[in-house]
């Protein structure tokens, strides 16, 4: 979201301070980072706090406002109190550990930024309850571009209004998040798939803009709780999600998340059966509408019979199942909405042949079709895969093997990716092919020649030289008819026995 609508979001606790005091803040930031500072009303030019002497160096202190970078530790803050200043800012410093008892002299702190300073946690005390009571002032709080993997209670202080930790290695959220909290930034972590809908529902009613943008995000149907949360938050909130995206399983390509989710709750999951999977496998966005293909996965269910799909269905895995021949009769590709398959997985299942109900379908992308008990492909079915580049997969089969058997078929040869499996079964003919793979049989050996088969082959050779000869002849006599006719101006005799 651009910072001028941050602003505005954020302009009435701006001006008044949050606590009723007449400080004014200001908004600004690069990247959609959201840092928010304090500046004080014209006044004397005298600065209201003082740097500790060990920070000199380090810190440079304006009106309320301590500046620091290049520290190691907040150790330097041990023991220094100010009732003054207002915010605290530490910047491109090497801080591994966050040890807030340093901190617990400012009693007026309200911002704390401690930003690209390689912070990873907080350090261990027992007595924290006790000692940081002062910070519970606090209501901004900026980490940003740190190396936290997991947020801190401790850290949620009771007035934040604002937080910010964006750029970390979070692969979860806080369990419970203030009251009073207005805006937070979860950009440009590791959310991903596994993030829990508890985690996301404790955010209070007060939110006004959430980030989340550049996180790992699949467009898996596990996150479609996403869609009914987003209906729960405020506009100003929703607006904020509209940027956020996520990546289709097994490519590279991304969709607006929301956009997503609210296809997988209203269109996909109400018609996906519970023993399957249903993934957005192409989600495509127009002026009008958007579209989307569907990859649904009912393997290793039992299966004795073709399930139902929900529409755009273009993938169907159904392999690891106890279909069978006796399936076939309930197959209804139209009722069942198989029309749009090009890519079906048959594996691991009971089939002895393949029914001309898949003749219907499209399967431009794959057959797999290895491990059942097939013997034979249908002349058609295999028409249809050597129209497209079609993959297949026919090995473990006890295939039929013999000279007319469309399993050895060149052309069909070049579609299969699994050629090391895919042999002869029993009864295949010759018997010397029986266990052999379909690729290494000679055609000679699958196709001998007979005695009568040389004879005709012998027959057509003498009439093929025979026409050979005849073609010379009739060339050879009108090029010389031409020749003659150029150069005397004879017409071939034929002409004059024209009537």
């Amino acid at each position: 979201m651009p910072n001028l609508v941050i602003a505005a979001i954020l302009l009435p606790f701006m001006l008044t301070g949050g606590d009723g005091s007449n400080d004014k803040k200001v908004v600004s930031g690069d990247n959609n980072d959201v840092i928010v500072k304090r500046s004080v009303d014209a006044g004397p030019s005298t600065d209201l706090c003082e740097v500790p002497p060990s920070l000199h160096y380090h810190c440079d202190c304006k009106g309320a406002e301590l500046y620091c970078t290049a520290l190691n530790s907040t150790s330097y803050f041990s023991g220094f109190t100010s009732q003054t200043i207002s915010s605290l800012q530490i910047r491109k410093s090497n801080i591994k550990c966050l040890n807030l008892e340093d901190l617990s002299g400012f009693g007026a702190l309200d911002t704390l930024i401690i930003a690209d300073s390689g912070l990873k946690y907080l350090c261990k005390d027992e007595n924290s309850k006790r000692r940081f009571v002062n910070l519970n002032t606090i209501q901004t709080l900026d980490l940003s571009e740190n190396k936290f993997t997991k947020f801190d209670q401790r850290l949620l202080f009771a007035e934040l209004r604002l937080l910010n930790v964006s750029h970390n290695l979070l692969t979860s959220l806080p369990k419970k998040l203030p009251h009073f909290l207005e805006v937070v930034d979860f950009s440009f972590n590791r959310l991903g798939g596994d993030i829990e809908e508890n985690a996301f529902s404790q955010f209070p009613q007060s939110l006004q803009y959430i980030n989340i943008q550049g996180n790992p995000w699949p467009c898996s149907p596990s996150l479609s709780w996403m869609f009914t949360w987003s209906t729960t938050l405020s506009k100003s909130a929703r607006l904020g999600l509209g940027e956020v995206k996520c990546k289709i399983s097994e490519t590279e390509r991304t969709s607006p998340l929301i956009l997503v989710m609210e296809t997988y709750h209203r269109e996909v999951l109400p018609e996906c059966l519970d023993m399957c999977r249903c993934d957005i496998y192409h989600f495509g966005i127009s002026s009008v509408a958007h579209t989307y293909t569907l990859k649904v996965n009912c393997s290793g269910q039992d299966l004795t019979e073709f399930p139902s799909v929900p529409l755009y269905t273009t993938i169907l895995d159904l392999s690891h199942n106890k279909l069978s021949d006796s399936s076939y009769k309930q197959l209804d590709v139209q009722s069942l909405n198989y029309l749009d398959i090009t890519g079906l997985i048959l594996s691991n299942n009971r089939f002895t042949y393949l029914g001309n109900a898949f003749l219907q379908l499209k399967l431009h992308r794959f057959l797999k079709v290895d491990n059942n008990s097939l013997t034979e492909i249908p002349y058609d079915i295999s028409l249809l895969v050597q129209r497209f580049d079609t993959e297949l997969t026919l090995g473990n089969n006890p295939w039929l093997c013999g000279c007319n058997a469309e399993i050895n078929s060149v052309n069909l040869l070049h579609k299969m990716k699994d050629l090391n499996s895919v042999v002869c079964g029993e009864d295949s003919q010759p018997e010397t092919i029986v266990d052999k793979k379909v690729n290494e049989i000679e055609q000679g050996i699958l196709c001998p020649v007979t005695d009568e088969g040389e004879r005709r082959e012998m027959m057509l050779q003498l009439v093929c030289v025979g026409l050979s000869i005849c073609i010379i002849i009739v060339v050879a006599k009108l090029t010389y008819d031409y020749w003659n006719y150029k150069n005397k101006g004879k017409l071939p005799w034929i002409v004059y026995k024209m009537p």
